[in-house]
């Protein structure tokens, strides 16, 4: 029978983000048994905890990245495209004067466009599979540019739009990195410990 201190030991260090090697390299400094180090990783449960991420062998189902997101910028990129090739498109095409302000509006929808790739695709793919508390803060962002990105290409509030736009993105970039950032080092911590189990 496995000691339950070892038991105790490889639980807490596998929660904490270690490696196996590294909990087997210290277990056996201490004196244990390779015998008793297989019991004590063959007898925890397989779904690992890394800080405040989780993964499910059996695949537990992100919705926010699987629907939350991906939903939102769906949402949002029917009216931005309808705006930008359509009514705006129109506007520009009858008055000269306003082509600087459609040209504007096609380098916001294509910053947008390379989000919206981004999230729906690529992220979408990484992320499906694994709970993070920094989820909800980046659905957050992802809301809360879909609606600057809006009042981009809406006629008549676009300078309201690029006012806001302007001083938001100093802070809405750098953070929406940061928490990207940290959600793949979660990702890529808890894809060490589930293949170290």
């Amino acid at each position: 029978m496995t000691n339950p201190e070892i038991i105790s030991y490889v639980k807490d260090e596998l929660q904490k983000g270690t490696d196996r090697q590294t909990i087997t390299n210290s277990l056996i400094s201490n004196g244990w048994s390779g015998q008793d180090i297989a019991e004590a990783f063959s007898g925890l449960t397989p779904i690992p905890t890394v800080g405040s991420i989780t993964t499910n062998p059996v695949s537990t189902v992100n919705r926010i990245w699987t629907k939350v997101i991906p939903r939102t910028n769906i949402g949002f990129l029917i009216p931005c495209l309808l705006l930008v090739f359509g009514l705006n498109m129109m506007i520009a095409l009858n008055d000269r004067s306003l082509r600087e302000f459609w040209y504007i509006m096609l380098g916001v929808f294509a910053a947008f466009a390379v989000f919206f790739i981004l999230e729906n695709f690529v992220f979408k793919k990484l992320f499906a599979n694994s709970q993070s508390d920094v989820d909800i803060w980046i659905s957050t962002l992802v809301v809360l540019r879909n609606i600057l990105v809006l009042l981009n290409v809406i006629p008549l509030i676009q300078l309201l739009g690029m006012l806001i736009g302007f001083y938001a993105v100093w802070v809405y970039v750098p953070l929406y990195i940061i928490l990207i950032i940290i959600r793949f080092n979660q990702t890529r911590k808890v894809a060490n410990v589930a293949g170290a189990i």
